[in-house]
């Protein structure tokens, strides 16, 4: 197992028992018995794998797996003696950064992933027990296998996802919409993630964060995590505004943001909807999230956010829309922490929809759908 400072995957925006994930996730049943031909162990057989594509999350399990391989030996020193599940993965873009998030339960098993070159346990590229970036993949077939190191028996999720986009979108040269939580709190919409204790509120600016955010603008109100200055611990929740309707004038979107976390363990990401926040797509930063989420984390899980606590002062972060044009959606502000250090959240002044000067390239991004309640 790779130590927790590398930490982290789970299930988009909640966290839910294997009894609900059915409803939220595609299920592929697998085979549950190796094929026909028996293979000497140390082969690795990917004649069944599962197809699974940038932007998609499959719900399967490890029942009944073959048990080929002993291990792999390029990424770790220990054996990985139970069953093996394969994805085949297509990748068509240059030099593509990716990331892959694993979620299972009980939280004492212990899966692993491994991302292959090819169909060979000793082309080992990456691996991690929850998840974690891989960058600048060429394009190719790749193999990930879900394997398991005390062969338990259990359901998962996995999730392939892109990290970033290929083009900026910022700065907007004009606005559809914005919502300036500077003046007011945009008639924003909440709901829990599952923990008893909330996080986001609007109102004056708490002391301890810079007090000129993007452009040099006195903040004098905002939607934070915490108006006390700290987001408490074991808590968080989802604020969404909106609606509105994209067009080709009205595609990319704008936030101007300040956050200050515990690393790895607590943050936010940001997410679009187009049905009333039933189901929610992640919405990838330009240049890429921070790091993955804690598995612990119940709005979060192990999927990319903006987390640390190294930041000084506010930024701007722009969000490729263009696969929503000629929809109405809604933004939403997802943040969790885990159980211990609280610190002082994530802040955001404004958010703006809009268009910049440049064409916007129509990426095929990684859309995370799942159901959040």
């Amino acid at each position: 197992m790779r130590s927790l400072a590398i930490v982290l995957m789970g299930i988009l925006f909640t966290s839910v028992s294997v009894s609900e994930a059915g409803a939220k996730w595609k299920e592929v049943r697998k085979p549950t018995k190796p094929s026909a031909e028996i293979l000497m162990r140390g082969d690795l057989d990917c004649s069944g794998a599962i197809p699974i594509a940038v932007g998609e999350t499959i719900w399967t399990n490890n029942f009944d797996s073959p048990k080929n391989v002993p291990g792999y030996p390029v990424c770790i020193d220990w054996d990985e003696p139970g069953g093996e599940v394969v994805f085949e993965l297509t990748i068509d873009e240059p030099c593509s950064d990716i990331g892959i998030s694993l979620w299972y339960r009980p939280d004492f098993f212990d899966l692993d992933w491994f991302l292959l070159g090819s169909c060979d346990e000793d082309d080992c590229i990456e691996y991690d027990d929850y998840g974690w970036y891989v960058d600048c993949l060429d394009p190719g077939t790749y193999y990930i296998v879900v394997d398991d190191y005390e062969d338990d028996q259990c359901v998962f999720v996995l999730s392939v996802y892109r990290n970033a986009s290929t083009t900026e979108c910022s700065p907007l040269t004009s606005t559809c919409h914005i919502w300036d939580f500077n003046v007011s709190d945009g008639e924003f919409e909440h709901e829990e993630c599952g923990v008893p204790l909330v996080a986001w509120e609007w109102g004056a600016a708490p002391p301890g964060i810079p007090e000129t955010a993007c452009g040099d603008i006195e903040v004098n109100n905002i939607l934070c995590t915490g108006l006390s200055g700290e987001y408490p611990s074991d808590g968080g929740d989802a604020v969404w505004v909106g609606p509105v309707t994209l067009d080709a004038e009205c595609n990319c979107l704008e936030i101007c943001h300040f956050y200050n976390t515990e690393e790895y363990y607590d943050g936010g990401m940001v997410g679009v909807t187009t049905d009333d926040a039933e189901t929610w797509s992640l919405l990838t930063p330009a240049r890429g999230y921070d790091y993955i989420g804690e598995w612990d984390n119940s709005c979060i899980g192990p999927f990319p956010c903006f987390t640390g606590d190294d930041a000084t002062e506010f930024r701007t972060d722009s969000f490729d829309l263009t696969p929503w044009i000629g929809e109405t959606v809604s933004i939403g502000f997802f943040f969790g922490s885990d159980g211990s250090t609280e610190d002082l959240g994530w802040y955001v002044l404004w958010a703006a929809i809009g268009t910049s000067e440049s064409p916007v390239e129509n990426t095929s991004w990684g859309a995370i759908k799942a159901l959040y309640r």
